[in-house]
This record gives structure tokens, C-alpha cells and sequence, in this order.
């Protein structure tokens, strides 16, 4: 455990890189466009993930090399422009900051900054660096992720790393086997790990210091959130803090048990992007309002200065969706449940104000916009490319299949659920609540929108099911765009009980101070005893469910880094990574190795610096070579066009491996040709770790 801390600790130049990149770009934007507090912070990078990606695309346009030089350059231009932006805004509507408090709610983007900013601040920071104990404990900073997305990510990382280039729209260049096809796939997680990473070689302890900030960015939004969403709850970022013990799912677990990692972090963003979204409605809102108040204001500039206020949303949602495109999806379906439900309701108060006309327009309105969603669900399209995906689904089991989007539920055995059950309950108990006094009934309906969804991903249900396309009908990353809404509504059960409990509470109080009073001790040490008797608590109430999920998220990393053979995802044991590390000093330079990604060859790349045909599972439908290998090459010793590739193409070495089940499927179904390979003869062994083996091919050589 030791080495283990001190391996950690040694990594913090690699991390402040990486925070630097992730948080620093965005915050020097924001700080010059007047935000103060921990609203900058928590969407920094959204505004990171945008700078990053505009910089890069520029960079790569002129073709100059991408860096932290361009970045910084870019970063001071943007702030300066923030700075100026802000100044005119401030000139063009100065009477914002003369109206009462209560009237401009949500309209500045100022806070104190003060003490209890930087209290919430370190206590996100205490509360994340004790959640990430388990990750810190189980894995050294150098671990290898043994899964197939986590290969492609390490060799873009790589590739952005030592060829300066990080252009979004052909970032992979010969990542598809023995081809130079290259496709659009968003490369903010990359960035940021070749910002952090001193070079190709720092690439696994970039991507696991990074990994850890995914919690981080996830936990700054969602006090964010909570103070946002939740203003009348006292003390509501705290009691988010522990009510996310109650959801393991996200973002801890998801992150390392499948290694969603773009994915994860673009999720985690979304938080702060929700909170900012609900504080440009309050201003387009109040705007309004004091517009049609004030006679002598104009109609058509208060219209002007709402549409401006709701359109500074724009960068931090674009910034989410460059992060990874699905956070559009995650954003804006909640938010059509809630526009629709807000339609159907005007529409019934327009009904019982005897304005029949209003209420059926509003009506029909949200019936043509379920009917547009189903239209272009169903018809053809590029869009079917997603909507398309077929999974067998049926109502098999249906009582658990109803609970799991409520619970969450994610893979860890009967102990796991001591915390899916109170996170159940307490949710449930807060959408009641919300629903009884008909508060944040937008989150009541977020929160079921988002559980069909769910549900829709492991039972048929018409158009929804299509709709989970967009997330491969994988209900686990469903549930990571829930387990923020499931935390908001236990923070309103856990007010409502405090509230419930507050009479019992004062009376043990009250006997616990007087109890100290006969004792002869002062007031200000009863205060003291007081406070730390009800943090002890706290810290009682919480404990069950921090031991609970610390170890399901320690068995996720055991499980995706330390996997055994036999295992879903295992690649290769410790032997097997000690060969590949020792290749350098066996082979040339300039050796090329072909051999199955998912059995050992893809960290090939990774960890030596040399090429391999595959560096993961993708396969470019214009490699006829690598295809051809793919299914032939174990006929080298009968098919001269094999040993026709292998030479045209340089590949003197052949990693090989024993057939294994990878991911439920047998790798030698979809990679016939590199199995069953007779070495015998034509083969001369260079290396051997595990069940793995290297050899040279001498057969070609005749």
C-alpha cells in the first residue's frame, strides 16, 4: 500500500499538467468573463474541451505542430476577448446589478467568492481525493487497462503525443491496420492527455491520472447543481456530496468497470452544464418580467437581452458534446420531457382560464414534437446507423427489469444492495415529495424520462428502445446521465426527513447541552461537543454505504486492470506484459508484428514504441491486406499471397496467443487467421511470457 501511495505521489507533475489542461484553460477564460466562486471551476472544462478542440482543428489547418505553446497562445487571446465581452455587456445593461436580490435571481454570474465558496471548494476536494482511496490502494499509476476501447484511447494519446496533430476529423490515421483511413471521432480526452503526458512513453500515466478526474469534474458540477436546482434546500451541496454514496454507478464504477473513458468524463460534465442552463433561463425569465413591469422599457430589446441570456449556454453544451457527441443526447432528452410537460401543463391551465384556443395549441404543439421524434426515429436515414441497432429484448423478469433503472443497479452481489435499496427509497420518497408540493417538478420529470430509457434498453418498448441505439442499448451508460437526477431527489428526502426529525433532534440536543451544563463546561465548549457529536454522525449515517461502494468500485479496477485468465476481459497476465516490455531489446527499431489486438499485440505500440499491425479491435473496410491476413495468414505455409503482404508490407514478426473468449465472443471467430498457426517450422521463437509467444517468420524468406 505504501509503494503504492508513493507511486501516486510521484505522478503530481503529470497531474498538474493535466488539471492545468482540463480545469486551467477554461477558468483564466471565465475569471475574464467576470465568474467568480466555484461556478468557473465546475465549467471549466466544457470551455477547455472547446478551446482545445478549436485550437487543434487551426493548428491543423496551417499545419503547425499542437501544443501547450498554441493552447496557451489561444487561451490568452480568448480571455482577453472574454474580458472585453463582458465589459460591453456590462455597459449595455448596468441596471441588472441595481435591482433587489430576489428580482435577479439567476441573472448575474457573480458569487461572493468568498469564505463559503472556498469551503465548498475543499470539501469537494477532501470528499473526491478520500473516494479515490480505492482506485489509489488497488492499481499502480502504470497499470494497464485490459480492455479493447482502452487501446484505441492509449495509442490516440500516443499518436496525438508524438506527431503534434489532434484534429478531430482524421485524428487515427493508421489505427485500422495496414491502411491509411482515418475517421471523425472527438479527441478532447486525448488532448488533454498528451498535454499531461512529457512524452509517448508517459501514456498509461497520463490516461490513469486522468481517469481519477473524471470524479472530480462529476463532483464540482453536482454541488454546482445542487445549489442551483435546489436553493431552498439548506446546506444542498453537502448533502449531495452524501447522497452520491448512495450511487456508486457513477461516476467511479462506470469509469473503470467499462471504460467508457471520453464517455465518462463527457457525462460528468454535464452536471454544471444543467445547473448553467437553469441559471440563463432564471435571467431570460426575470428579464422578461421586468421588462413587462417597466412601461417605458422596450419589448423588443428585453427579448433581445433574454435570447443573449439563453444563448450563453451555447459554448458549455458544445463543449460537453466535443468531449463526446452523446452528451447531446444526455442533455437534451430530459429536457424534452420537461418542455412537453410543460406544454401539456399550460395547456390545462390555459384550458381552466377559459383560454380554449391557447391550451389546444400548446397541445398540439407537443403532440406534433412527439410525433417529429417518432418520424425521424423510424425513417430512413444516416440516423438509422444509430437508431437501427437491433439487441433481442422481452419483458422476461419484469419486477426486476421496473427496479433496476430506479436502483441502478450495477454488477456487485448482495452487499451492493444495502445501498441500492436506501437509494431506491429515498428517491422515490423524493419525487413524491416534489410531486405533493409541486416543487422541481422538471426534476421529477427528468428522472423519469431518463429511467425509460433504461428500461427501454433491456425491454422492448416502441421507439424508445430505437432511441438507445444512440448508447449500443447498453443500459449501463443510461444509467450514468440518471445517477445525478436520482442524487437531487434524495437530497429533497434527506431535507424532508431532517425536517420530519428536527423535533427529536432539538430535544436530544437539548438534553445532550444540558447534560454538559451540569458538568461546569463553558458555552463554547458544549457548542463544540454539540457539532462534533452530529458530525459523528453523519459520518455513522454515511460509513455503510462508503465501505459498501468502495468495495465495488476496488473489484470494478481489480477486474479491469488485474483481470485473470478467464475472465471477460483479460488480455495478458504480468508475464506477458514483462515480454512485450522487453521487445525493444529483441527486435529492431523498425519491426512491424501482426498479431490479435485483444491477445497481447495492441500493447505492442503502447508500451515499446514499435508497430503492430493492430493496435485495436477496428477494422477499416478498405484494408484488403489486413483482412486478407486476418482470415489467411494462418495458411502462410500453403498461400504464397500472404507471404506477398507480409513482405510488401515489412512484417517480419507474429505474436501469438491461445484462443480465448474476450468480451463473450471467441477470438478466433472473428480473427480466424491468426490462430491455429503451425510454428513448427518457418518460425524461429525470439520471446515467450504467459501463454504468449513471439516469433520471427522465416518462412517468407525462401
Amino acid at each position: 500500500m505504501t509503494n503504492s501511495l508513493v507511486d501516486w505521489f510521484n505522478t503530481l507533475p503529470t497531474a498538474v499538467l493535466l488539471l492545468s489542461a482540463l480545469f486551467g484553460v477554461g477558468w483564466v477564460v471565465l475569471r475574464a468573463a467576470g465568474m467568480r466562486g466555484i461556478r468557473p471551476v465546475a465549467l471549466a472544462p466544457t470551455v477547455s474541451a472547446l478551446i482545445l478542440t478549436v485550437d487543434g482543428l487551426f493548428q491543423a489547418a496551417v499545419g503547425k505542430p499542437w501544443g501547450w505553446i498554441p493552447v496557451m497562445v489561444t487561451t490568452a487571446i480568448l480571455a482577453l476577448a472574454a474580458h472585453t465581452m463582458k465589459r460591453l455587456i456590462d455597459r449595455w445593461d448596468p441596471g441588472i446589478l441595481l435591482m433587489p436580490e430576489d428580482q435577479r435571481e439567476g441573472m448575474t454570474m457573480r458569487t461572493d467568492g468568498g469564505r463559503a465558496e472556498r469551503r465548498l471548494f475543499l470539501t469537494v476536494l477532501g470528499f473526491w481525493a478520500f473516494t479515490a482511496l480505492p482506485v489509489i490502494l488497488t492499481i499502480p499509476p502504470n497499470a494497464v487497462s485490459q480492455s479493447g476501447d482502452a487501446l484505441y484511447h492509449y495509442m490516440q494519446v500516443a499518436i496525438i503525443e508524438r506527431e503534434d496533430y489532434a484534429s478531430m476529423f482524421n485524428p487515427n490515421a493508421g489505427m485500422f491496420g495496414l491502411t491509411s483511413h482515418a475517421g471523425f471521432y472527438p479527441i478532447v480526452w486525448h488532448q488533454v492527455a498528451s498535454l499531461g503526458a512529457w512524452s509517448w512513453r508517459e501514456t498509461l500515466i497520463a490516461n490513469n491520472v486522468l481517469l481519477l478526474a473524471v470524479a472530480l469534474v462529476w463532483y464540482l458540477g453536482l454541488v454546482y447543481l445542487a445549489r442551483t436546482a435546489l436553493p431552498k434546500v439548506r446546506q444542498a451541496p453537502y448533502l449531495a456530496l452524501a447522497a452520491s454514496l448512495l450511487a456508486p454507478v457513477f461516476p467511479w464504477r462506470l469509469t473503470y468497470g467499462a471504460a467508457l473513458w471520453p464517455y465518462c468524463m463527457a457525462v460528468a460534465t454535464c452536471p454544471a452544464v444543467i445547473a448553467m442552463s437553469i441559471e440563463c433561463w432564471r435571467r431570460a425569465r426575470t428579464l422578461l418580467v421586468v421588462a413587462a413591469r417597466d412601461q417605458s422599457a422596450s419589448h423588443r430589446g428585453a427579448l433581445g437581452r433574454a435570447a443573449m441570456a439563453l444563448c450563453a449556454i451555447i459554448p458549455f453544451f458544445v463543449g460537453s458534446c466535443l468531449i463526446h457527441t452523446s452528451a447531446a443526447a444526455m442533455l437534451l432528452w430530459p429536457l424534452f420531457g420537461i418542455i412537453l410537460c410543460y406544454a401539456v401543463r399550460s395547456g390545462v391551465r390555459s384550458w381552466r382560464s377559459e383560454r380554449r384556443g391557447q391550451a389546444a395549441a400548446r397541445w398540439i404543439g407537443a403532440l406534433l414534437a412527439v410525433v417529429a421524434v417518432v418520424v425521424f426515429v423510424y425513417l430512413p436515414g444516416p440516423q438509422q446507423h444509430h437508431f437501427g441497432r437491433y439487441t433481442e429484448l422481452d419483458w422476461s423478469n419484469l419486477a426486476t427489469k421496473l427496479l433496476i433503472p430506479v436502483a441502478l443497479n450495477y454488477f456487485g452481489g448482495w452487499a451492493i444492495e444495502w445501498v441500492e435499496i436506501p437509494l431506491t427509497i429515498l428517491s422515490l420518497l423524493g419525487a413524491a415529495v416534489c410531486l405533493w408540493r409541486r416543487r422541481a417538478w422538471e426534476l421529477v420529470v427528468a428522472w423519469v424520462f431518463s429511467m425509460s430509457l433504461i428500461l427501454a434498453a433491456i425491454a422492448p418498448i416502441p421507439v424508445l428502445s430505437s432511441i438507445t441505439g444512440l448508447f449500443y442499448r447498453n443500459p449501463h451508460r443510461l444509467k450514468a446521465m440518471t445517477a445525478v437526477l436520482a442524487v437531487l431527489l434524495v437530497v429533497i428526502a434527506l431535507d424532508t426527513l431532517r425536517t420530519w426529525l428536527a423535533p427529536v433532534a432539538a430535544r436530544i440536543c437539548s438534553g445532550l447541552r444540558g447534560a454538559l451544563a451540569r458538568t461546569g463546561l463553558a458555552d463554547s465548549v458544549i457548542s463544540m461537543v454539540t457539532r462534533v457529536a452530529a458530525a459523528v454522525v453523519v459520518v455513522i449515517l454515511c460509513t455503510p454505504a462508503m465501505v459498501v461502494g468502495s468495495q465495488a468500485i476496488a473489484s470494478d479496477v481489480r477486474e479491469g486492470y488485474q483481470p485473470v485468465l478467464g475472465d471477460t476481459r483479460f488480455i495478458a497476465d504480468e508475464a506477458e506484459l514483462a515480454m512485450i516490455r522487453r521487445l525493444p531489446d529483441e527486435l529492431p527499431d523498425d519491426a512491424v508484428v501482426i498479431g490479435d489486438p485483444v491477445a497481447g499485440a495492441g500493447y505492442i505500440p503502447i508500451l515499446t514504441g514499435m508497430r503492430s499491425v493492430w493496435v485495436f479491435p477496428g477494422q477499416a473496410a478498405d484494408d484488403e491486406d489486413g483482412i486478407y491476413l486476418r482470415e489467411y495468414f494462418n495458411q502462410i505455409h500453403t498461400d504464397p499471397h500472404v507471404c506477398e503482404i507480409l513482405q510488401h508490407h515489412g512484417i517480419k514478426y507474429f505474436y501469438a496467443d491461445k484462443d480465448i473468449r474476450f468480451n463473450n465472443s471467441q477470438l478466433s471467430k472473428i480473427r480466424p487467421g491468426l490462430y491455429k498457426v503451425d510454428t513448427s517450422y518457418g518460425f524461429t521463437l525470439i520471446d515467450s511470457g504467459g501463454s504468449a509467444s513471439l516469433w520471427r517468420i522465416d518462412v517468407c524468406n525462401g
